[in-house]
């Protein structure tokens, strides 16, 4: 079956995984984008490409590590070569469902970003046809997301925090306008399309607050 084939590496971030026994035929089969959440394991993310899989859906997982996520230059070109194989002549009518987990949210955010700022990708925005955020994490998440993701014990979580509040000062130019501009293309919704946003207020890295005003603030810019 599907779910039992070796996915495609497209790199050492994206991978694919093509639903070969869905029944909708290849050039009209829906793409799920699945955007993992920090430090994730390529077998704890499959098993979300697993549902995909089984309702008929192609696959493509995308991750990147703490190292970079903090140079958003990297992160960026993770998302070009994404849009750039979604872009592809033989892809090019197939519908896509975004399904972003955690800082998945921030990379859907400089995913739009380009959609919105390349010609070369506005076509892919537009076969976009929803978005699923589960506890999507922003820029205010970043500092305490990233410690509480990265080590279970609290002293390393707040030296985490405290370094990362400090190096966001120190190298605005170079990384925290990149985030602020993303989080504001996020929380514009220029797509306007379908979103369900799933979050738990007992989430160590996907805080309530943060998430409740980024809700807020995509309703107020007409999601539906």
């Amino acid at each position: 079956s599907s779910a039992e084939a070796k996915p495609e590496k497209i790199n050492k971030n994206i991978s694919f995984r093509p639903a070969f026994d869905s029944p909708i035929e290849q050039e009209k089969r829906p793409i799920s984008v699945i955007y993992g959440w920090l430090v994730a394991k390529s077998r704890h993310i499959h098993k979300y490409g697993d549902f995909y899989l089984g309702k008929g859906f192609d696959v493509m997982h995308i991750k990147v590590k703490p190292l970079q996520l903090l140079w958003p230059t990297v992160a960026q070109g993770v998302i070009s070569e994404a849009l750039d194989f979604l872009g592809q002549e033989k892809r090019s009518k197939q519908p896509v469902l975004i399904h972003g987990f955690s800082v998945g949210g921030y990379l859907y955010g400089e995913t739009q970003v380009k959609m919105l700022n390349d010609p070369k990708y506005k076509p892919v925005g537009k076969r976009i046809v929803g978005h699923i955020y589960d506890s999507p994490v922003g820029f205010s998440g970043i500092p305490e997301g990233v410690g509480n993701a990265v080590t279970p014990i609290p002293a390393l979580q707040n030296l985490i925090r405290v370094t990362l509040e400090n190096y966001l000062k120190l190298f605005y130019n170079q990384t925290t306008k990149h985030y602020l501009l993303s989080e504001s293309t996020f929380k514009k919704n220029p797509l306007k399309v379908p979103s369900l946003c799933l979050y738990s207020k007992a989430d160590p890295i996907g805080l309530a607050g943060p998430i409740e005003d980024l809700m807020k603030s995509m309703e107020e810019n007409g999601t539906k």
